[in-house]
């Protein structure tokens, strides 16, 4: 089901708004998201129809959250936690499946372009993590890396790729394992 006519005011008239949210809805994903940003952790749970459902948000003291894409990124991992624990409880999350949305600069983003590309991702993975070896400012193996072909204006295709120190990451999904003292999701 589409919620295509759903877009049409307020923000969701820009077009590429628009156009991002009819993506967000033809693509598979989890009804809630939590997003860390220097300032605060914010959560959302969305209804199966994907209207919002509900939101929390919680502030971060300054200093506990840094994004790099190559340094540690949760720097008070206490006061992070805590915020996480707080949003949460707010919506009754419990064990859940989540989308984590981490700040821009721990994400590295290429558009390449190829004549010909591999048909698998055995094949397609290694090759885009060569040719970006010189590109990002940490080994490539230690890396998550998602890709997605786009048509390109002439011959060939387009690659997006997206890449991120696998470490760095970790310590994201780390705020939402369960802890010693209980369980992070009330």
């Amino acid at each position: 089901m589409s919620n295509s006519g759903a877009y049409q005011g307020g923000i969701y008239g820009i077009p590429v708004v628009g156009r991002f949210m009819q993506w967000l809805d033809a693509t598979p994903h989890p009804a809630v998201a939590i997003e860390f940003t220097p300032e605060q952790v914010s959560a959302a749970r969305f209804t199966r129809a994907g209207s919002l459902d509900g939101f929390a948000v919680e502030a971060l003291p300054p200093g506990a959250l840094v994004a790099s894409p190559i340094e540690t990124n949760i720097v008070n991992p206490i006061a992070v936690k805590a915020a996480v624990a707080s949003v949460t409880k707010t919506l009754k999350l419990k064990d859940e499946a989540a989308a984590l949305i981490v700040p821009d600069p721990v994400i590295r983003v290429f558009v390449q372009h190829f004549d010909d590309f591999p048909r698998s991702a055995d094949e397609a993975v290694p090759m885009l993590r060569w040719k970006l070896k010189k590109s990002v400012p940490f080994e490539v193996d230690e890396t998550l890396l998602s890709y997605m072909l786009q048509p390109s204006r002439g011959e060939g295709i387009d690659v997006v790729t997206a890449i991120a120190r696998l470490r760095i990451i970790k310590e994201y999904e780390a705020l939402l394992e369960p802890q010693d003292c209980g369980r992070v999701w009330s």
